[in-house]
């Protein structure tokens, strides 16, 4: 899926669903296990791994994912991971696993962006699914 039609989804989605998006920032090898696994976590804190999805996404998503995205430092990475929740429920978006550590589960992840060729790849596990937004 193109960039473009990609915001416009996201962006027709967030309006009409009252969902919130955040974008994390990763090397490629990760894309396909996080979009299985979903997104491990060190800290239980969302802000810990990702940020909210700027206005601005919507309106210019290449300027957006060339210039505004991330920190210098984060920049330089592959992958913009899309990560989903319904804004009621964001508090429990983060949740404890098994090894004592904090994920985002498979289903709030709904897909990647790769960075430099401007192209999205959904998350079929996902329960956001951009593709019934775009005709």
């Amino acid at each position: 899926m193109e960039l473009e039609d990609l915001a416009n989804s996201m962006k027709e989605l967030e309006m009409e669903e009252d969902i919130e998006f955040y974008a994390h920032l990763t090397e490629r090898a990760n894309g396909i296990s996080i979009n299985e696994k979903g997104l491990e976590m060190e800290d239980n804190k969302l802000s810990s791994a990702a940020n909210p999805i700027d206005e601005r996404f919507y309106s210019e998503p290449e300027y957006y994912v060339d210039y505004c995205l991330g920190s210098p430092q984060t920049r330089k990475k592959d992958l913009m991971v899309i990560i989903a929740s319904y804004k009621d429920e964001i508090n429990s978006l983060v949740k404890n696993n098994s090894k004592g550590s904090y994920y985002i589960p498979s289903e709030n992840i709904v897909g990647y962006v790769d960075i430099k060729d401007k192209y999205f790849v959904s998350n079929p596990n996902s329960d956001y699914s951009m593709d019934s937004y775009t005709l």
